[in-house]
């Protein structure tokens, strides 16, 4: 990397990566108090672990909040006990870093006490809280046996020996635990009946990830004294925020259309009580999206994703900005076509459409910016994250190329795809997700001179950039800054290593950032550091005051 220019401040972009922020707040039974976490902005890592503070506050007192953790442990997913007299918690206190157990801290005073056992190796994925406070359920896989731990890693084989999770239940009070459902299923989520005599619960033929949309997840109940499992129905997707609601009706949110998981987000029913249940749509935004649902006394809530207001304010009214802290850079974040948050219709345009609806939309975005006057069209950068560091590799292969006057200077693709094709074999979600969002269509469904699914790949017009290039004798592809963990899984660094091979092949100017150990976002805080000051000094150096955007054409 070329020497930081002064416009990164370290200091001040520590501080940035230092603010908590309220996580998974939850009101008491009564309403008068509320119980929150907090932890560091987008849930990144500063030291060895992660770690997350409880805290209390009332809901009719301004500035009552006060801890209730130190901070020093991995305190999450607050509960209230149904007397309001405790809070239930998951904490990794016992064992930093490692696995977490279930808490539970009385309001009037005491340590927190462990409600399972403080020494299991095996994570516990949720919990749910019975509504007498009796029973705890649980979720969580078999403890691994010391032999097995100790013996010679032996050949894995596709389909045996699944690690699935069990639905346990634990007394609050004697905390003897029981496994009631499991062992051939991998349990997911699940939420207690009104009555307490019941759980639903929603389950798969194994843990793997893709395999709730490949075989889809079965929802069902079961009956607490007898152990009784009644099978409801089964959703081709992965339903999440599941409740059983006063109503005597369970509600959840999946994909819309339910088989889909790239589209918008609706919230559907299932009545356990008749003769064939099966799930219906009960609610779907037009323009938004549902994000969560919650019971509030006998309502059921929903939350929905919704637009910010174009200038961040506190509640008095007074703009919130860093004084002296700009540097002159403006952002325009477009919400392109294929994106959740405004509906059914306008998040189906991912489907099939990728490089196709969304770059055009970037490119309109951009350029009504730039007749509008509120971007420098000799000034312009193109970057994102994911789906953005895919379209980010497409604006560049593209670049200056619609014939609307105007280039982008320099590129920063994250975590971003060239080749969708390859991802059918290399992502962990290459057989759903992707073939998905590719319309449907795969490598091995498709002949062999079928190239639909290379529309969003822009390691294919590489060589038609440059092409264009030589014969016009202008830029196309832009300098290039690549960021990408080394671990991940959803977009394989394979992606970024080909991309910049390709632009190496042509002696185009690129900085490829490979950050070891991280997956699809990054977690390490000083990485996050780090990419802060690169993505800086690029804004600088290519559309910065002193910029200068001469490229060599090959």
């Amino acid at each position: 990397m070329t020497k930081s220019t002064s416009t990164f401040d370290k200091a001040f972009a520590e501080t940035l990566c230092d603010i908590q922020v309220p996580k998974q707040i939850k009101f008491s039974p009564n309403g008068q108090r509320l119980v929150y976490s907090t932890s560091l902005v987008a849930g990144h890592l500063k030291g060895k672990n992660h770690t997350s503070t409880l805290w209390l506050a009332s809901t009719n007192e301004p500035n009552s909040s006060r801890k209730l953790t130190s901070g020093s442990f991995n305190d999450t997913s607050p509960a209230w006990y149904p007397s309001g007299d405790s809070i239930i918690f998951l904490s990794d206190r016992a064992k930093p870093g490692e696995s977490s157990a279930i808490w539970r801290m009385r309001l009037d005073g005491g340590d927190p006490v462990a409600v399972t056992a403080e020494d299991n190796e095996q994570d516990i994925y949720m919990f749910a809280v019975s509504p007498d406070g009796k029973t705890i359920a649980y979720v969580s896989c078999d403890e691994k046996k010391k032999d097995n731990e100790e013996a010679e890693a032996e050949p894995k084989v596709w389909g045996e020996k699944w690690d699935n999770a069990r639905l346990r239940l634990v007394n609050v009070e004697t905390h003897e635990t029981k496994a009631i459902v499991g062992g051939d299923k991998h349990i997911g989520e699940i939420a207690w009946s009104p009555d307490g005599k019941s759980l639903v619960f929603m389950s798969t033929e194994n843990p793997h990830i893709e395999e709730a949309m490949l075989t889809g997840t079965s929802i069902s109940t079961v009956f607490i004294e007898t152990g009784q499992i009644k099978h409801l129905c089964k959703v081709t997707n992965e339903p999440y925020n599941s409740i059983w609601a006063p109503d005597g009706h369970i509600y959840f949110i999946t994909g819309t259309p339910p088989d889909k998981d790239s589209g918008g987000r609706s919230v559907y029913s299932i009545d356990p009580q008749a003769s064939c249940p099966n799930f219906i749509k009960v609610r779907c935004g037009q323009d938004d999206d549902a994000a969560n649902i919650r019971i509030a006394g006998d309502r059921v809530i929903i939350n929905r994703q919704v637009r910010l207001v174009d200038v961040i304010s506190e509640l008095e009214g007074d703009d919130l900005f860093a004084d002296g802290k700009e540097i002159g850079y403006g952002v325009l974040l477009p919400q392109y076509r294929g994106s959740s948050g405004r509906g059914e219709k306008f998040a189906s345009y991912s489907i099939g459409g990728q490089g196709v609806y969304d770059y055009a939309d970037v490119i309109t975005i951009t350029d009504n910016a730039v007749k509008k006057g509120f971007a420098d069209p000799k000034k312009l950068m193109v970057g994102g994250w994911s789906q953005g560091g895919l379209l980010t590799y497409l604006c560049s292969v593209r670049n200056g190329l619609h014939g609307l006057g105007w280039r982008f200077n320099a590129a920063v693709a994250g975590a971003g795809v060239c080749d969708t094709e390859s991802l059918a074999v290399t992502a962990d979600l290459g057989s759903t997700f992707e073939v998905e969002l590719a319309g449907g269509h795969t490598i091995w469904t498709l002949s062999h001179d079928d190239t639909r699914n290379r529309q969003g790949s822009a390691i294919w017009e590489v060589s038609s950039a440059m092409e264009h290039s030589r014969r016009e004798g202008t830029t196309v592809i832009p300098p290039i800054l690549i960021l990408h963990g080394e671990k991940d899984e959803r977009c394989p660094f394979s992606q970024a290593e080909g991309f910049r091979r390709a632009l190496r092949c042509y002696g185009l100017p690129c900085e490829s950032v490979k950050y070891p150990g991280e997956g699809h976002g990054i977690e390490a805080q000083r990485f996050w550091l780090d990419m802060f000051e690169r993505i800086g000094r690029f804004c600088d150096l290519y559309i910065g005051e002193e910029s200068n955007n001469q490229v060599a054409i090959r």
